[in-house]
């Protein structure tokens, strides 16, 4: 036994001498430098917070999408041009999409005979009959890519779009129309009309056709013109005898027609009080062979057939101030925002308000054009190989609201208020409650209970009914920065008691504390020590309040100004976004109008909880054990 047990012994204290005189003494030592060297024997504070906080993959998660978020947010908005009074009706509503001007494939090569846009469409018809279609319909409730079947198998000869309808004329004069019905627009029964009407219409063969906002018009063979739709507000719903019988050509104006007689004079039907009413005497007098007329909006442009240009109506935005042409202008084109013209030469110019990228003509388009279409907002160019190229608005990615506005650009543009109201309101709020709760618990006694008192005070009241109750006492007529700036204010003011608790609780424990007391036995000033001594030794829970009250100050703010009460319209934040969900159309046509404000405020707002969260573990002492 005593054999069994002297080589357990023996090896026991040869190992013990081992580690302690040779091998282990040095190995140990090695291991130390090693802990030393890699950070691990000793760590500081800070680097330990920050070592607790990159552990946390939420925390992580949270601080590399507000990141992305913030840059996004404030990079973006510093690159736009942003006016935020700048709006079109005629694009409301749209859908999110960036397909308005990709040409049918198929139509690439062929003869085209005409090309027309809608809000958010085009169609073509080649020379064979064939209609195209491309871009997407401006509402489900609008299937207008629907003309591709009704059209199918038949010669179609003439075509134009609406703002959201589509009218064809097929080879035997029946009507075909597709999209918005609400004034009857897409469909025409001679049988219901008048019987002078019926008269004019009946068995005659249809030259050309035009679609308008909610109007459809044809022009006979014989001269006769016959709009219908929503004609009665502009008084279209009756063509005077003088002209019926001797109109060649039309132009579809705002509430309005402009004429074209066989005597080559220019007349007006409908509201004549409109700028474009107000034809130059040459023009209507028949003096001058008008081959061409074109309006935008209350502008209008002619030219005669020795390629004189004749302009009248609104000047606005440059409309009619006429560009050096390198050679005659042998045709004219219009869009919502400018006029164009193509001359002899194959040269294109555009001229008059600078949207969507109108102006913007390919240079490759030059010196190759034999023709131009355009309409709404899009522009095509057909050069001798019946290519079509195409620019102006291609679509909006994220869609557009209930004004036509870029839902895109104001996400941006709110986002950047909403930060910024945020950020502030929190700065303004954690200061107020750091000072409060720095005197409150260093000075203890009366002047702690007269300062928490008022707090307790501030905090009774509801915050939202206080908040709105103060927002609605600004005068209406406050300019926007001084409105927003104003609810900053309002917002810190109201939210720093929270602050203001949680640092005097901190003091109340840091003042008596070894380093207050020995400061003050050499006679340091009180507010050096309470700046200097005990401020940053609670500034870490400061910095967790901040993130976690920036949160709440993003969501007050979306609350009052989706109420009504904050940031308000034209100006956008992400809050005054959200109005239109009251709305159950919007709910179950237009989700892109308030799922992505909300998204946007959910996502930031979580990103700044998961800061918040994963800095107040990596503050906490406890998670520094293993």
């Amino acid at each position: 036994m005593k054999d069994n047990k002297k080589p357990g012994i023996w090896s026991s204290i040869k190992s013990m001498f081992s580690s302690l005189f040779s091998f282990g003494r040095n190995k140990s030592e090695k291991e130390l430098e090693e802990m030393i060297a890699s950070d691990d024997f000793v760590v500081s504070p800070t680097k330990q917070i920050i070592k607790n906080f990159f552990s946390n993959k939420l925390g992580v998660t949270g601080l590399v999408a507000f990141i992305l978020i913030f840059v996004t947010v404030f990079g973006v908005a510093a690159t736009q041009d942003y006016n935020m009074y700048d709006y079109e009706p005629l694009l409301k509503n749209m859908a999110p999409g960036r397909n308005y001007l990709k040409v049918d494939s198929n139509l690439q090569g062929k003869n085209i005979v005409e090309i027309s846009s809608g809000s958010s469409f085009s169609v073509a018809l080649d020379d064979q009959g064939k209609v195209y279609f491309w871009g997407q319909n401006p509402s489900k409730r609008y299937k207008l890519d629907s003309i591709l079947d009704k059209t199918k198998g038949k010669k179609i000869k003439h075509i134009s779009a609406g703002t959201d309808h589509i009218i064809a004329v097929a080879e035997d004069n029946s009507i075909i129309g597709v999209g918005n019905r609400s004034f009857n627009q897409t469909e025409l029964n001679i049988e219901v009309l008048d019987s002078k009407v019926q008269q004019q219409l009946r068995n005659k063969n249809i030259v050309k056709v035009g679609a308008a906002q909610e109007i459809s018009v044809i022009l006979t063979e014989d001269g006769f013109i016959h709009p219908w739709g929503s004609t009665m507000n502009s008084g279209l719903d009756s063509i005077p005898d003088e002209y019926q019988g001797h109109v060649k050509d039309f132009e579809i104006a705002p509430y309005s027609i402009i004429l074209t007689l066989d005597n080559n004079s220019l007349a007006v039907i409908g509201n004549q009080s409109n700028e474009v009413a107000a034809i130059p005497a040459e023009l209507k007098s028949g003096e001058v062979n008008v081959v061409d007329v074109k309006i935008s909006g209350t502008s209008a442009i002619a030219v005669d057939d020795q390629g004189k240009m004749y302009t009248w109506g609104s000047g606005q935005k440059g409309m009619l101030t006429l560009p050096d042409f390198d050679s005659k202008v042998v045709s004219l084109t219009k869009t919502q925002a400018t006029f164009n013209a193509l001359t002899e030469k194959g040269t294109v110019y555009s001229w008059g308000a600078d949207r969507y990228g109108l102006l913007d003509v390919p240079t490759k388009v030059q010196g190759s054009t034999k023709e131009i279409y355009s309409d709404m907002f899009q522009m095509y160019a057909v050069d001798g190989s019946n290519n079509v190229t195409s620019w102006g608005n291609k679509g909006f990615l994220l869609g557009s609201d209930d004004f036509g506005r870029d839902l895109a650009e104001r996400l941006i543009q709110g986002g950047k208020i909403s930060l910024t109201v945020g950020a502030v309101a929190m700065l303004i709020s954690t200061i107020l409650g750091v000072l409060v709760g720095l005197i409150a618990g260093y000075y203890g006694g009366r002047v702690d209970n007269i300062l928490m008192r008022f707090a307790e005070i501030v905090s009774s009241f509801p915050f939202l009914p206080l908040a709105i109750t103060l927002s609605s006492l600004m005068p209406t007529d406050m300019p926007d920065i001084q409105r927003i700036g104003m609810i900053m204010v309002i917002q810190g003011v109201l939210s720093w008691p929270g602050v203001a608790r949680l640092v005097r609780g901190q003091i109340l424990a840091e003042r008596e504390k070894d380093f207050v007391l020995a400061a003050r036995a050499l006679g340091i000033k009180e507010n050096k020590i309470l700046i200097k001594h005990i401020l940053p030794s609670v500034f870490n829970f400061i910095i967790v309040s901040m993130t976690l009250g920036y949160a709440s100050s993003l969501l007050s703010e979306a609350g009052l100004s989706f109420l009504g009460f904050g940031v308000r319209v034209p100006a956008p934040s992400w809050g005054n976004m959200l109005t239109n969900v009251a709305n159950t159309t919007v709910i179950e046509y237009y989700w892109w109008q308030w799922l992505l404000p909300a998204l946007c405020v959910m996502l930031t707002a979580l990103s700044v909880n998961l800061i918040g969260d994963a800095l107040r573990d990596a503050m906490d002492p406890k998670s520094n054990q293993k």
